[in-house]
């Protein structure tokens, strides 16, 4: 059966690839984002961890998207079937290709861990902290004591089911990805299933 690539997709215009130029094409005139492990008051440092791949350690820390390039982490090719499995998602499926345009150069890819969501998966980023708050699309309330620099986001509204939570990394933003049925779940659901699911994949990797 076809996943729902769909439904995360629709809602994708919070992910920097999804919405027009991406942020590493504009032609405004870059920012300074700080690309060392440091701490950035208001939320915005670096976990004392790292994601431990078999593909290599991913370092928790800011990124300046305009000088990131090809060098973006992609969690579906990147993170092995085995290592999906041993955080709990046993059916990891990349994007059919007649979705990979709508993605705008980004990586998503899916799986069925909750049956009351229609879709959920992981995706890169390359829009961080710093440019996704410059468009008010922050929802402040949510907090992970397990990975203190996580932030959740979603459409600027407040309202609506999708949801993204993400963790900044020297190669690019991490993101696990929840689009709910409207109408029906809560956007606490959903933004509480997106930090269940990178808080378990983090915890696997993390595992000795």
């Amino acid at each position: 059966m076809k996943r729902n690539f769909a439904g995360l997709l629709v809602g994708c215009g919070l992910l920097a690839g999804c919405s027009g130029p991406s942020l590493i094409d504009d032609h405004r005139s870059p920012s300074p984002t700080p690309t060392t492990a440091e701490t950035t008051p208001g939320g915005g440092g670096t976990d004392a961890a790292t994601f431990v791949f078999d593909s290599g350690v991913l370092e928790i820390g800011d990124f300046d998207p305009y000088t990131l390039g090809d060098n973006i982490f992609d969690p579906c090719t990147e993170i092995s079937p085995e290592e999906f499995a041993a955080a709990g998602f046993d059916n990891i499926e990349p994007m059919p290709e007649e979705y990979r345009g709508l993605a705008r150069g980004l990586s998503v890819c899916d799986f069925s861990k909750h049956p009351e969501v229609p879709s959920e998966g992981f995706s890169n980023n390359n829009a961080s902290r710093k440019e996704i708050e410059a468009q008010g699309s922050l929802y402040e309330k949510y907090r992970s004591d397990l990975l203190p620099s996580m932030f959740v986001y979603g459409p600027r509204s407040g309202t609506g089911t999708y949801c993204y939570a993400q963790v900044d990394t020297l190669r690019g933003g991490l993101v696990s990805q929840i689009a709910g049925f409207e109408g029906y779940q809560s956007q606490d659901v959903t933004c509480s299933l997106a930090i269940e699911n990178l808080e378990n994949l983090f915890r696997a990797t993390r595992a000795s």
